[in-house]
């Protein structure tokens, strides 16, 4: 084999030695090249593609996770910030799932994990702060899962126990936001925060909570506001999505009929947002119904009723009283009846809406129509032409409709016809065409420039090298040593007989015999003379 390889070698150094010089650099350019490609694509073969494993991370969780990544020697590259870690992309969803596995990343402060390991010295003291600090980590790492959060913090105060609930304290609270950028919470995701907080601590109540962002916005709490007030931003965003909205339905409606940036559309609307409750009873005095009765009823028949003298006599006991008859047989009746009657009463208990539409006002311009004229030179032109009265009226109960107009309710609806085009639409069209215009010639002489440089770069440096390459060899040979005429050939060819002394036979085996020994010669000398003869 080694025998084998050498003789391979030796032939191979006999076969490039008969190349020509310019050849052998032209080849040896080419493999070095090749071999640079070669080692660049071998390298960056090798170089592994990263892939990002956590952004947005505190210097805790960076630090935690750098270590954990030592551990298993994973690679790992992180950015400018500290708070991004990378980590080659075939590994990222493994490592995310052991990291999950080992409680990483943390988020925020430290969680509820704080109790998995506990001393047996802890005092009592230690053990409420550190579920306070449990607690407020845990709020946060909550907060954090909203989409607009880019971090948070939360600040707990819980006041000790005391004896007497009259001077008990309330626990307070207040959250710090870092929103991502471009990004803004809406009124009713503050409140799902302070909410969040309310439910998550015992005895805090949600105005006692006070939530800010990094620049010192107060985006609830720490002021006082009556619940009018706090209604305010909900308020004014339905009036504006109502007005958007009917705005719409207009801006659309119009464009279908009369095309695209025909109609302007404005609504306003006035709004009440009072809160009424109202108590009413009503007395039909027409109807009534008997609620209760009550009759009695006495009589009494009989010989008659007692009777006597009266004074002392007839008091006496013993004495006998002297009973009269009267002269018609006694009788007694007596009646009564009561009735308590109850007039008919209707109880209402009503509570209006707190939004009430109260006017409505819409503004709406239509442009007209435009036709292209020619003056009398053949200069070109537009022509206005207004929307006649019928169109108008028609558009206008359209827009009446579509917004759900009352005139009960004091509701105004104005549509005009102004033209739109204040400017010279021509003359726009002229410098549009002389813009594009210039524009094409200008990618025309660019291109242009392109092409005659690399026409020029052709000429002047590519053939040129190109030429030197190949005639390489030939100029590392001096020129004088070359034949120049057939004299010189056969001088060159060493002793030679007269021309008269060979066969022409002979001359041809000769001359095939140099050309082919020296192949460049023979040509550098063919070139010499097609020269000479022109």
């Amino acid at each position: 084999m080694a025998e084998f390889l050498k003789k391979f070698l030796e032939q191979l150094q006999e076969t490039f030695k008969k190349i020509p010089p310019g050849r052998r650099v032209a080849i040896l350019a080419a493999a070095g090249v090749i071999m640079t490609v070669l080692i660049v694509m071998v390298f960056w073969a090798k170089n592994e593609e990263f892939q990002l494993l956590y952004s947005n991370l505190s210097s805790e969780d960076a630090s935690a996770i750098v270590t954990k990544l030592k551990e298993k020697r994973v690679p790992y590259k992180i950015s400018a910030g500290g708070d991004s870690i990378m980590v080659p992309s075939k590994e990222v969803y493994e490592l995310r799932l052991q990291l999950a596995g080992e409680g990483l990343p943390q988020g925020s402060g430290v969680g509820f994990e704080i109790f998995d390991k506990t001393s047996f010295g802890m005092t009592e003291f230690v053990q409420k702060l550190n579920y306070q600090r449990a607690l407020q980590g845990e709020l946060a790492r909550t907060v954090n899962q909203f989409a607009e959060v880019e971090q948070s913090r939360v600040h707990i105060v819980m006041p000790e126990k005391v004896l007497f609930k009259e001077d008990q304290k309330k626990p307070t609270a207040s959250v710090i936001l870092k929103l991502k950028a471009g990004k803004r919470l809406k009124e009713n995701q503050v409140q799902g925060i302070v909410h969040l907080v309310a439910s998550a601590v015992e005895g805090l109540d949600a105005s006692d909570i006070t939530v800010v962002d990094m620049h010192g916005n107060i985006l609830s709490g720490g002021r006082d506001a009556s619940p009018s007030a706090k209604l305010t931003t909900s308020q004014m965003e339905y009036q504006q999505n109502l007005e958007k909205t009917l705005e719409s339905r207009v801006q659309t409606m119009l464009e279908d009929v009369l095309g695209r940036n025909k109609a302007i559309v404005r609504v306003t609307t006035d709004m009440d947002f009072s809160q009424v409750e109202r108590m009413e009873e009503n007395y039909d005095p027409d109807s009534q119904v008997a609620r209760s009765e009550q009759r009695t009823e006495e009589s009494s028949h009989g010989a008659g009723l007692p009777s006597g003298i009266p004074g002392v006599q007839s008091n006496i006991p013993g004495a006998m009283p002297t009973m009269q008859t009267a002269g018609t047989p006694p009788r007694a009746q007596k009646t009564s009846e009561t009735i308590n009657y109850e007039i008919n009463k209707v109880v209402r208990k009503i509570i209006e809406p707190v939004s009430k539409l109260k006017r409505l006002s819409v503004a709406v311009m239509v442009d007209g129509s435009y036709e292209d004229t020619k003056g009398e030179k053949g200069e070109e032109g537009r022509k206005y032409i207004p929307r006649n009265q019928e169109d108008m009226k028609k558009y206008e109960d359209i827009v009446k409709t579509a917004v759900g107009f009352n005139q009960e309710r004091g509701d105004k609806v104005e549509v005009t016809n102004i033209p739109f085009e204040a400017i010279d639409i021509m003359a726009e069209k002229r410098e549009m065409q002389a813009e594009a215009r210039r524009q094409f010639w200008l990618s025309v002489i660019k291109y242009s420039l392109i092409g005659v440089v690399a026409a020029l770069s052709f000429i002047f440096v590519i053939r040129p090298l190109l030429q030197w390459l190949t005639m390489l060899g030939a100029e590392m040979a001096p020129t004088e040593m070359l034949p120049k005429t057939v004299a010189e050939l056969e001088a060159a060819m060493g002793e030679m007989p007269t021309p008269q002394k060979i066969t022409k036979e002979e001359f041809r085996k000769r001359v095939h015999e140099f050309t082919s020994e020296h192949p460049d010669r023979a040509a550098e000398l063919l070139r010499k003379w097609l020269r000479e003869r022109k």
